[in-house]
């Protein structure tokens, strides 16, 4: 996991597990989810303790457990997150933390021990249980995108064609905010190249990501470059490079791309290939 992840889980757990506290319990909580997202394990766990009898508490301990490998506390920690995660008593953003956060560890520790990939049955089973839970929020999403990449890493030709068919799915029949789809088109778009050479349906998915719009504004001027590019050098349709180009250099016209995109629209022009 990334230290990124580790802050995004630390504030907007700050977020659900600050309301309806005392203002003692809250402010031990805030200051655990501060050390925690600081990646200072230790802190953040001798802070958590005192609210041990809280479901955050036990979260945070727990987390604090998995990803603090100077302690050695890793199977500590996990079996804490699944029984978190199979209590139905702990509130439900709870389990969904501590399900994804189980599954991507159990995960993790699965491709260490197996490079080549596989269907990782055990880490699947909570993604699919996360999925049936929420199905049309955000934890939904998380847990289908690496739901996704297990059946992705396999060498199993079919296990790999169900990958595509699980993830085409949930995108179709997905309720929740559409903005929250753009990681899974860029997913898409990405392993329909690697796997399968398919660019229409890798152009298909990069155009709707572009639609709803990437998150991170690099990530969407690339995807732009590339959706003109790949009109322009795997579809041969000129028309759709031409006007994906051309509104490309007139949205990033300092990018380091445009001088290619300029390029490739006078060979367009010309009717060069």
């Amino acid at each position: 996991m990334t230290c990124r992840w580790f802050l995004i889980l630390g504030l907007c757990a700050l977020v659900w597990c600050c309301s309806g506290k005392n203002t003692e319990t809250a402010e031990v909580e805030r200051r655990a989810l501060i050390a925690y997202s600081q990646q200072n394990y230790h802190k953040a766990a001798r802070l958590a303790t005192k609210i041990r009898h809280t479901h955050q508490g036990k979260m945070i301990i727990a987390l604090c457990n998995v990803f603090d490998k100077e302690t050695h506390t890793l199977h500590r920690g996990l079996k804490a997150l699944e029984e978190l995660f199979h209590d139905t008593n702990v509130p439900t953003k709870i389990r969904l933390e501590a399900g994804l956060a189980l599954a991507r560890t159990i995960r993790l520790e699965q491709l260490l021990d197996d490079p080549h990939g596989g269907q990782h049955s055990r880490s699947d089973r909570i993604f699919r249980k996360i999925i049936e839970m929420a199905p049309h929020s955000e934890y939904a999403r998380d847990a289908m995108f690496y739901h996704s990449l297990n059946h992705f890493s396999s060498c199993d030709a079919r296990v790999c064609s169900d990958g595509f068919d699980n993830l085409e799915k949930f995108i179709t029949t997905f309720q929740g905010p559409r903005k929250l789809l753009a990681p899974l088109h860029l997913l898409a778009e990405h392993e329909y190249i690697r796997l399968r050479k398919n660019y229409p349906a890798a152009v298909r998915h990069l155009k709707c990501g572009i639609d709803i719009g990437f998150s991170s504004p690099n990530e969407q001027r690339s995807a732009m470059f590339r959706l003109g590019f790949f009109y322009y050098k795997y579809l041969n349709d000129r028309t759709k490079a031409g006007k994906a180009l051309r509104n490309f250099i007139r949205l990033y016209p300092d990018s380091p791309d445009t001088p290619s995109a300029e390029r490739f629209l006078k060979k367009i022009q010309r009717g060069e290939k």
